[in-house]
Parts: structure tokens; sequence; C-alpha cells
């Protein structure tokens, strides 16, 4: 057996036993004996990819993108960019791919999606709703891409329609917590205060770390009189090591309104840890020092 099967035999295994970084390790050693090889350059990309090294990634795909252009390479680009939060290089870059032929639907989906996930973030809703538009005439079972649909009809204000949307969502895929998180936000937005409370605990069932679902409950926790169920929530996720800094004033905020200063001592001393400078958290530090806590 030669030296390249022998190396190709032991990333096959390494890859089955999700050992990637070692599997990219074995690919780059067969890279500097064929620099130009096309197919070992996209696949080492691609793997940086999934396992989210985003500029090891980037490199791979700009030498491909600007030597070998292809729809595949474009995109692949794009989807590294967006890992290292360059949107309009990703932008560009997904435009670029569109211009290519492609026999991939899945990717052409894709594409258009996330370029509509782009516009839509930087408010442009019109142009980011003819994008969805053309990737839902790829894919109608598409939960993200509904849930994506119900957000730009909640920036419209469109409740009723953005109710629709996620409703489509939660068929597709019944446990989908950020559609049941956008289903909470309309129904607020409607004002059925009721099913939007339902809708936000059904979100955190389904991932007690949906950060909006745990805010939302924090929010209209004292509306609702469930005070005390947020703040079991909250304290769940940070038991489980989890931090974000909007979640823990609103615990703390929480703990105020419940009276149990010393549970939000210990939750400001702790956000301090992580933001030491926040100035919310140093308000909150100075009103608790002068209630004696």
């Amino acid at each position: 057996m030669t030296d390249i099967s022998n190396l190709e035999s032991a990333r096959q295994i390494l890859i089955k036993n999700n050992e990637m970084y070692l599997a990219n390790s074995i690919l780059a050693s067969s890279l500097q004996k064929n620099h130009y090889n096309e197919a070992l350059i996209f696949e080492l990309g691609h793997n940086y990819l999934k396992s989210a090294s985003y500029e090891s990634a980037q490199k791979c795909f700009y030498y491909l993108k600007t030597r070998y252009h292809s729809f595949e390479n474009h995109f692949y680009y794009a989807r590294s960019c967006e890992g290292l939060a360059e949107e309009e290089k990703a932008r560009e870059s997904y435009l670029d791919a569109l211009l290519l032929p492609t026999l991939q639907t899945d990717l052409l989906f894709e594409a258009y999606k996330n370029i509509g996930n782009i516009y839509l973030k930087n408010q442009n809703i019109e142009v980011a709703e003819d994008f969805y538009h053309k990737a839902y005439s790829l894919n109608t079972q598409s939960a993200a891409l509904l849930v994506n649909l119900g957000t730009l009809e909640l920036q419209k204000s469109d409740s009723s329609m953005a109710i629709e949307r996620f409703r489509a969502a939660l068929k597709v895929d019944p446990r989908h917590s950020s559609a049941w998180t956008g289903l909470a936000l309309s129904y607020h937005l409607f004002g059925d205060f009721k099913m939007a409370w339902a809708s936000v605990l059904r979100a955190r069932e389904c991932d007690p770390k949906n950060n909006t679902a745990l805010l939302l409950m924090a929010q209209w926790a004292v509306k609702n009189n469930s005070l005390e169920e947020a703040l079991e929530a909250l304290m769940f996720y940070f038991d489980h090591g989890y931090f974000d800094v909007s979640l823990s004033l609103a615990f703390i905020e929480l703990c105020i309104h419940l009276d149990r200063f010393q549970l939000a001592r210990w939750e400001l001393e702790r956000s301090l840890l992580w933001e030491p400078q926040n100035r919310e958290l140093l308000q909150f530090d100075k009103a608790l020092k002068q209630n004696g806590y």
C-alpha cells in the first residue's frame, strides 16, 4: 500500500470518529505534496467549515474562487465570511455565486435564504422578501425559512401573517424553538398575552438555552404574575454554565422585585467578573449597596 493510500485510510478513520482536527492535519499534509489540487483544497475548506474554523476555511475558498470560478466555491467562501461576521463580503460572494450555474438546488436555496437574512438584518425588508420567496420556490418545507418569513412579517407589524408563518414552521418541526419564540412575539403584538406566554414557555421547553425566550419570560413575568417561574428558568440557564449579560440583568431585576437581594448580589458579582465595566451592572451594584447588600 502506498504512503498516500495509508494517509487516506487513516484520514477516513479519523473522520468516522469525528476527529476533524487530525483529519484536516493529514489533508493539509497531502497538500504539501500537491499544492494545487483543487479537490483537496475544497475538501479541506469544507472540513474547516464543519469544525467552525472559519478563518482557515475562508483562506481555502478565497484561493479557489479566485482561480476556479464555480457556484460552490463562491458559496462556501460566503459561508466562511458569515462565520466571521463579515456580512458584506458574504453578500457579495453569494451574489457572485448566483451568476454561475449549479445543479445543487439545496445550495441555491441556502444562498437565496442567506442573502435574505443579510438584507433583513440591515432592515431592507423588500429585498429580503424577494430573496426569501425565491428560496421558498425551491423548498416550501424549510422550518428555518418559514421562521425567517415570520420574522419579516413581524418587522412589517403584520401579526396575523406572522402567526401564519410561524405555525407553518411548527407543522414542519413542532420543536423548533425559534418558531415558538416568534409565535410568542406575534401573539404579544396581536394583544393575546395568554397565548404569548404559553408560546414562550413552549419555546423554552424546546430549548432551555433560547436566550430570546428567556428574556421575554423575564420581561413579561410581572404582567403575567409569573416571577418565580421566570426566575427558575434563568437559574437553570446559569446553573449550566451559560452567560449572557442581558439575562443576568433581567435576573437581577427579578430578584429585586421578589426582595431576594442576596441572590441578586450573587448574580451581580458573577456578572461583574465577565463585564466589570458594564454600566447597568455597576448601577445595580450601587443600588444594592445602598440597601445593605
